[in-house]
């Protein structure tokens, strides 16, 4: 099974893919099965060969060839970003051959480092929590504690005052070592310090909101798929 592009005498194109599954033609408008008249005409055929074409007896052009499976990858990769507006992995640009090639590329990194830049001040000046900074810019709170380090910006964490610490206290009292939750941004900074066991000294317990655990999930996931991938193969 493969796809092909033919080029018709009146300059136009058009996409065909010859296919043996009858569940995939239900679906694919462009799909042939191998016994019909155009997937026999082409066969043996390579981009750059002409043909008469069965279906009206004009010139037509072999213009491209391909593996279906290659095809399909290709053509989801081509409108990924139409079918996945939300997706954040891929996104294509235009590189131009004349001027600046990668002039568009480099106005969406100016744009988004504004952006970021502008949500940032707004997090030093108070205006915006560490959870709320990181739903603005797209990032998972652990990446922004990491990019404020990056750029000197403060990490608002207490303002310092004596009736703050003392109110510290009072709750570390009443709490009576039974326990606390801690968002994945501060057991994070507890783990760079490696400071667990003091920590844990002091309420008794610790354990991550699961609400809020997303970044660990996923690190582990990521750091987890090498191995796997090593064991499989």
């Amino acid at each position: 099974d493969h796809s092909f592009e033919v080029r018709f005498g009146h300059g136009s194109v058009r996409r065909y893919l010859i296919e043996t599954d009858e569940a995939v033609r239900n679906v694919e408008h462009d799909a042939l099965p191998p016994d019909h008249a155009v997937a026999k005409a082409v066969q043996g055929l390579r981009p750059g060969n002409a043909l008469v074409w069965p279906l009206d007896g004009g010139r037509a052009e072999i213009i491209g060839a391909k593996q279906k499976y290659l095809d399909a990858f290709q053509t989801a990769m081509e409108r990924y970003n139409e079918r996945f507006p939300d997706a954040r992995g891929l996104q294509r640009i235009t590189i131009r051959t004349d001027g600046d090639a990668f002039a568009e590329l480099k106005a969406q990194l100016i744009a988004r480092s504004e952006y970021v830049a502008a949500q940032s001040r707004q997090y030093a000046e108070g205006k915006l929590s560490l959870a709320m900074l990181a739903h603005m810019t797209g990032a998972d709170p652990i990446d922004v504690v990491l990019g404020l380090s990056e750029t000197a910006t403060p990490y608002r964490v207490a303002v310092g005052l004596e009736q703050e610490r003392l109110a510290a206290f009072q709750a570390i009292r009443a709490n009576n070592a039974a326990g606390c939750v801690i968002d994945s941004a501060t057991y994070h900074c507890i783990r760079r310090l490696k400071i667990e066991n003091a920590v844990v000294a002091v309420p008794a317990e610790v354990r991550v909101d699961p609400t809020r655990n997303g970044p660990f999930v996923r690190r582990q996931r990521i750091s987890a798929e090498p191995r796997r991938a090593w064991r499989k193969a």
